[in-house]
């Protein structure tokens, strides 16, 4: 059926950004995997309290009870709309890289998930140097003894400040640890990198193939 003819010579496959198709997928998969796996987990004590970080949502646990903060929530949910709003523009952009509109489709959209991860990342420099800024912010007297930084991982007692502690149990159990999301989240944030990179060639090879083209006699059909 001439109506269900698929055109080639709207999609080639050597003109398609896999790159971009490849990583607005993921971008798709991570936005919903990240509801459900965190990307950076700790937990402090044996039952004190857990708090589960990724950028559409954070889990705040204490003695089993959750705890939900509304600020937190309404960030986690537009962090959300970012994630979804670039995997589809990605994915569009993707299979048509030579139309005038997308590059500034790609534009939009590669950065938002290196964004996020680099936003995250501050944020888990903040999170684990807290003891130090805090100690710098209190004074060293305040803070005699103390030992708040958190690990990026694994496990570490932290100590706090004998004017804190007044003979009581100074020492706290903490662990943390990455989930197979946060390596994702790098995962696609490289690929949209790449993406763009790549971006360069495509339309390196569209404008060179453009010009070695023959010139149409008007006067032809």
């Amino acid at each position: 059926m001439k109506g269900l003819s698929f055109d080639t010579k709207t999609m080639q496959l050597n003109k398609v950004n896999w790159f971009a198709l490849i990583g607005g997928t993921l971008t798709l998969v991570l936005a919903v995997c990240s509801l459900f796996v965190p990307w950076w987990k700790v937990t402090v004590g044996q039952t004190l309290g857990t708090v589960s970080f990724s950028p559409v949502k954070m889990s705040l646990g204490i003695f089993g009870y959750d705890v939900a903060v509304p600020i937190i929530t309404a960030i986690s949910w537009m962090l959300m709309a970012l994630l979804i709003s670039a995997g589809v523009v990605l994915v569009v952009y993707s299979i048509a890289p030579s139309k005038p509109y997308s590059k500034p489709l790609l534009s939009f959209a590669y950065k938002k998930p290196l964004g996020i991860v680099i936003a995250f990342i501050v944020l888990m420099l903040l999170v684990t140097n807290a003891g130090s800024i805090l100690g710098t912010t209190a004074g060293s007297s305040n803070m005699k003894g103390a030992d708040l930084n958190v690990p990026w991982t694994g496990s570490k007692t932290l100590q706090l400040p004998s004017s804190m502690a007044q003979g009581a149990i100074r020492g706290i159990a903490i662990s943390t640890e990455f989930e197979w999301t946060f390596w994702l989240a790098i995962t696609v944030a490289a690929l949209c990198v790449a993406s763009r990179l790549y971006h360069k060639k495509l339309d390196r090879t569209i404008t060179d193939e453009s010009i070695k083209q023959p010139l149409q006699d008007p006067s032809q059909p």
